[in-house]
């Protein structure tokens, strides 16, 4: 790597690149320029994906199901995300190993500077829902290979089934 600290950090670059922070529970980048919190903005995303896909997160039951939901799906529902250490980070526990579970619904508390919208990508989850429905043995085989082990994929609703590729593609084009 030829780069200095300095030209990482150049105005130029970090117009080119944007925001380098992702969704805490999905991984999906940013999508704002590098100083949008500065102004005044909070993070965004332009489109969520079911946590299952981009980490291999299962359900806090069985510990084996892969997530299908989106972020803005979680958050209107009662589902809990799993502390971390989230809450030591925002001030409102002391213990860095706290296994208390969260609700979506409050995640402003763990993480102030995002923003996730209830209509966050609700255009391209016709395109999940089909990647889910087509490849989900695949992805089960890649989670597990990964050392997420005994992943299991949960019934994939009829409808996502019944999605042709064309029509997910015009959703993910929006």
């Amino acid at each position: 790597n030829t780069e200095t600290p300095a030209d990482q950090d150049s105005p130029y670059k970090q117009s080119l690149i944007g925001c380098r922070c992702v969704c805490p529970f999905c991984w999906q980048p940013c999508c704002l320029p590098a100083n949008h919190l500065q102004e005044g903005v909070q993070h965004q995303c332009l489109g969520h994906l079911p946590r299952g896909v981009m980490r291999g997160t299962c359900d806090a039951v069985t510990h084996k199901l892969l997530l299908t939901t989106f972020c803005p799906e979680d958050i209107q529902s009662g589902r809990t995300f799993s502390c971390l250490g989230h809450c030591k980070d925002a001030g409102t526990c002391t213990d860095r190993k706290c296994t208390v579970r969260h609700s979506f619904s409050q995640y402003r508390d763990y993480f102030p500077t995002w923003n996730i919208s209830t209509q966050d990508g609700a255009e391209g989850s016709q395109f999940w829902h089909f990647l889910v429905s087509r490849f989900a043995g695949e992805l089960v085989q890649y989670w597990n290979k990964k050392g997420r082990r005994n992943r299991v994929m949960p019934d994939i609703p009829e409808e996502w089934k019944e999605i042709t590729e064309e029509e997910s593609l015009r959703a993910l084009r929006g």
